[in-house]
């Protein structure tokens, strides 16, 4: 895939998950990014415009430094109420990775998130990674 010349099994593979999407209403418009720094930047500058108060979050990061950068969660995640947010690790059946909700409130228990596709919303409790994207 890497160099653009797919097989016909990878094709077939790949189209199994063809499917139609249901955008966030607000979405607009989709941004391609090379680099996951640029990703980082952009998504910044665009919660930093969001309405209101900017919560910290930092991981509690052990293992070797060359694993961690393999996973996909931030080291900080700075959310925002009300914000969009995408599952970036697969949980359970019905919560997994690239689903995008909202994040609807801070607990104690963790992260309420409508997730509008799953026709759910669901407190979402702290996480471990291991390496890898998952």
């Amino acid at each position: 895939m890497y160099s653009g010349n797919l097989s016909q099994e990878n094709k077939e593979f790949m189209l199994r998950f063809k499917r139609p999407l249901s955008p966030l209403k607000s979405a607009g418009s989709v941004k391609l990014f090379s680099k996951y720094d640029l990703v980082d930047n952009y998504n910044r500058a665009c919660l930093l415009r969001f309405p209101g108060y900017l919560y910290e979050f930092k991981a509690n990061d052990s293992g070797q430094k060359s694993e961690l950068n393999k996973v996909a969660a931030p080291e900080i995640l700075w959310p925002k109420i009300n914000c969009p947010v995408i599952l970036v690790k697969t949980i359970s059946a019905e919560l997994v990775n690239g689903l995008i909700g909202r994040l609807r409130n801070i607990t104690g228990k963790g992260v309420v998130v409508e997730l509008p596709a799953a026709h759910i919303t669901k407190t979402i409790e702290s996480t471990d990674f291991t390496g890898g994207y998952l």
